[in-house]
């Protein structure tokens, strides 16, 4: 290997616990490091699951100034599923600058149960092409052996690899490689994956500029019930004329001709947006404006997934058009809507309400229109029935005891303990017995009275998570670590009990 570029690097997730990520920076010699931003989910409509550690190392690493970047360990099995994945990845990309990841986007390829016997290069084609096509440099992950028998000479040639072979040296000069998962340095307890980049992305394939501090941005809701995300402004624009005046359009500030032709009209309307979003009215283009304009998209993209209305959530809606406001229109369609594809005041009620379009019985508790609490929605409580499940035998909405699917007491907790943590992600809430068998939960699961409902906090340990519920809140907490979530639950369980090793933690 003589005298090429060498970079030393690590991999990490939630398997190593809290990291002090000064100490790492400081002491171990390490130059960039790969978070893993979660694992793919196929039955959820995000895509993936959270890394229960992804957002507490990203935001410590990018403070501290280490260079990083993000793996997605794939569950895929086909291209759309790979899609689903992208998509995730995609929604947490796009909290953060485009130049805090300077090192490519990796998809981890390497699951001998769910992809040993599939066809892995339309699931690693897909996978970078749709992260490649939102700016970013995309890389497979793969171990040496599916590199030589699985990996085609087309995606070989296409895109870097990131090669697992631990060994003294690689069978060939990879992008990156991988060379232990033993590894010990400071600021790090137990073992650690150790890579090695004969790649200079920093220096030479960077097009975007050293990595800046974080400063997330939340811009004023649209409406109570709603808190819509601005993506943080990075060193270059993405928007062409052409797709802003599509995105000013979709978001119902004017209806613009999407003509590529940045003119009087289309600076009268960009400014009464600038309004909206409190930023000076200048009539011109800019970060500050793209990054409003790219969360609110995210925020719509976000609901319509949620709802089913698949598309991808990258703030982006192309020169030619996505299938986002194709999507849209589905929803106008579906809802009796006027079919426009513009978020105009009818469709965003309609899209917030999380009203299914089914009748059912209206919760007996309301605090805004779909609203269970401040922050929650009777969608997020919603059966799996309605949520990608493949069952189907209710509307998502179960009677329970209470006259709604969710215990009130449930409800008031929980949000208690939303406003002390800030953001919870529910993942089960109520479940119909026939919904609960496919989880296999158990015959008298509280999940099927409205009495239970299993979550974690984005950026949280879930053990201190679950501790806080307990001890702040009273509320009776089953934890899974090895599986990120916490089943809260109304009992008189007493505490919190570690469910994987039958052990009461506190």
């Amino acid at each position: 290997m003589n005298k090429m570029f060498q970079a030393e690097g690590i991999d990490v997730s939630q398997h190593q616990g809290t990291i002090d990520w000064k100490i790492v920076k400081d002491q171990s010699g390490k130059e960039f490091a790969y978070i893993r931003i979660g694992w793919g989910e196929s039955k959820n409509a995000s895509g993936g699951e959270l890394d229960t550690k992804a957002i507490e190392n990203i935001n410590r690493a990018i403070e501290i100034g280490l260079p990083i970047s993000l793996y997605i360990y794939s569950y895929a099995q086909n291209a759309e599923e790979a899609r689903m994945e992208a998509n995730f990845v995609k929604t947490v990309l796009a909290l953060y600058p485009r130049n805090a990841f300077i090192y490519p986007i990796v998809i981890d390829v390497e699951d001998k149960k769910y992809q040993e016997n599939v066809d892995i290069n339309p699931i690693i084609d897909t996978f970078c092409t749709e992260i490649h096509s939102i700016g970013y440099k995309p890389m497979y992950y793969t171990f040496l052996s599916w590199y030589k028998t699985k990996v085609n000479d087309i995606i070989k040639g296409k895109w870097d690899c990131y090669l697992a072979q631990w060994d003294d040296s690689p069978e060939f000069t990879p992008s990156i490689w991988q060379y232990s998962d033993s590894g010990q340095i400071p600021g790090i307890s137990g073992n650690v994956d150790l890579d090695r980049s004969f790649k200079d992305y920093i220096n030479i394939d960077n097009p975007f500029g050293s990595i800046v501090p974080i400063n997330l941005v939340v811009t004023a809701p649209a409406s109570n019930s709603i808190e819509v995300v601005a993506v943080p402004s990075a060193d270059v624009t993405v928007f062409s004329v052409l797709e802003e005046q599509r995105a000013l359009t979709f978001c119902n500030y004017g209806v613009l001709d999407p003509d590529g032709i940045d003119g009087p009209e289309t600076q009268r309307i960009r400014n009464v947006a600038r309004a909206g979003y409190n930023l000076p009215q200048t009539g011109k283009a800019g970060l500050d404006m793209e990054s409003c304009l790219r969360g609110q998209i995210i925020t719509y993209q976000s609901k319509l997934n949620e709802l089913g209305y698949v598309c991808s959530i990258d703030g982006r809606l192309g020169d030619a058009g996505t299938e986002t406001i194709g999507q849209m229109k589905q929803f106008q369609i579906d809802r009796g809507l006027i079919v426009d594809g513009i978020v105009g005041s009818s469709t965003f009620n309609a899209l917030f309400s999380n009203a299914p379009a089914v009748v059912v019985t209206a919760p007996a508790v309301m605090v805004a229109e779909g609203m269970a609490s401040k922050n929650f929605s009777w969608y997020e409580f919603a059966c799996g029935c309605i949520k990608g499940d493949p069952t189907s035998s209710c509307n998502g909405y179960p009677k329970t005891n209470y006259g709604q699917i969710i215990a009130q007491q449930l409800i008031d907790k929980l949000q208690q303990l939303r406003d002390y943590v800030g953001a919870i992600v529910i993942t089960c809430g109520i479940r119909c017995p026939e919904n609960n068998k496919y989880w296999q939960g158990v015959w008298n699961s509280l999940h099927m009275l409205g009495e239970a409902i299993d979550c974690y906090c984005p950026g949280l340990d879930i053990i201190e998570f679950a501790r806080i519920a307990w001890q702040a809140f009273g509320i009776a907490v089953r934890v899974y670590p090895s599986q990120g979530f916490a089943h809260l639950e109304l009992s008189d369980l007493g505490g919190v009990y570690n469910q994987e090793t039958g052990v009461f933690i506190y």
